[in-house]
């Protein structure tokens, strides 16, 4: 079954979001699973419908073929990308940047250590939103990240996101801990300097160990064994590159998926620390409600095995118009303007894509 939930429980949903629920849980009709070269096919109906099998496996059958149609479509072809000015920002620069400046100020009085401050963009494309060639292209440009997609009611929310929240494979339980950014450089020598720069900074580095501390101490009162964790790497991708520390350990008798997530989300590099009042200070001070930005989607089976994957690197369509989401780590050395132009950064990712779209 599919799953994906809010990055806040009590989110109210409305506009942008009207129409995608707050928590989602989905058993698919058609179930296509691809592990190494072995391929499995589930087709799942209700009861009641058996009594008319004929027509469900004709059904069935259409079903398959709109998904072989849309899994052939690719990028559009040079020459035909979209422009996409901006049609609206929120908050707008200066105001995220004074934001920026006043969590500091809590920080440096110790109400604070940690806040990961958002921002929404939206977009308006010359033609109608394709989310079926997007995903595609977001294949093409992102084959290392994890690829979501739902829709309702003409409302498309999808991601490529690097990080997993959790994995879960015979009660072993892992769980990334990304923060700290810096660009890709087209020049090796450039891009390879940049990594050891990222690895070598202070604020950076501080940035990932609250992220790290977090989930190590989460996952000490949900696993019977934790993993001692190792020295950050380097998560590459297109345009950005992260620390990245990978966190294991044995779930304890009783622990399912759904409670692990419970205790995990929202982990230090989506919300802060300390967890309560940084998610207080967002509730207060953040202007629009993130919706599933932030949250978590993914898939989980009749073992328990599972894996749910952090929302970010996304956007939300409809018709003609995205929008999209991106989000910073607040520490006390953030640099604002640095800040605002990492963000930036996050949303290139996205639009990239969706020029192709």
């Amino acid at each position: 079954m599919f799953t994906g939930f809010a990055f806040s429980a009590d989110a109210p949903m409305n506009d942008p979001w009207q129409g995608l629920p707050n928590t989602a849980l989905c058993l698919p009709e058609i179930l296509l699973q691809r592990q190494g070269n072995h391929y499995t096919l589930s087709c799942s109906c209700f009861p009641q419908q058996t009594a008319h099998m004929t027509q469900q496996i004709e059904r069935w059958l259409s079903l398959l073929s709109e998904i072989f149609d849309d899994m052939l479509q690719r990028p559009g072809p040079p020459g035909h990308r979209t422009n996409l000015p901006v049609t609206h920002l929120d908050p707008v620069k200066d105001v995220w940047l004074d934001q920026v400046r006043a969590i500091k100020r809590d920080i440096e009085n110790q109400a604070l250590e940690k806040v990961v401050l958002a921002r929404r963009i939206q977009v308006r494309a010359e033609r109608k939103l394709n989310p079926i060639r997007l995903m595609s292209t977001l294949n093409c440009l992102y084959p290392d990240s994890v690829l979501f997609a739902t829709q309702q009611d003409g409302l498309t929310f999808l991601a490529a996101t690097p990080e997993y929240l959790l994995s879960i494979k015979d009660a072993s339980i892992s769980s990334d801990a990304v923060a700290g950014t810096l660009p890709r450089a087209a020049d090796e020598i450039r891009d390879h300097q940049l990594g050891l720069d990222l690895l070598n900074d202070p604020k950076s580095q501080h940035e990932h160990q609250v992220v790290v501390e977090n989930i190590q101490a989460v996952l000490h009162e949900i696993c019977s064994e934790v993993e001692p964790a190792n020295p950050a790497r380097l998560k590459r991708l297109r345009v950005l590159q992260h620390l990245w520390t990978v966190l294991k350990g044995e779930l304890k008798p009783g622990i399912d998926l759904f409670e692990a997530a419970e205790h995990l989300h929202p982990t230090a590099a989506v919300n802060g620390m300390p967890v309560q009042q940084a998610l207080s200070w967002l509730q207060t001070h953040e202007p629009f409600c993130r919706g599933w930005f932030t949250g978590a989607a993914g898939w989980v089976n009749a073992r328990g095995d599972g894996e749910l994957a952090v929302l970010i690197r996304c956007a939300l369509l409809k018709g003609y118009d995205a929008e999209l989401y991106a989000g910073a780590g607040i520490t006390a050395d953030s640099d604002p303007d640095s800040e605002y132009m990492e963000t930036e950064l996050k949303l290139s990712a996205m639009l990239e894509a969706l020029e192709d779209a």
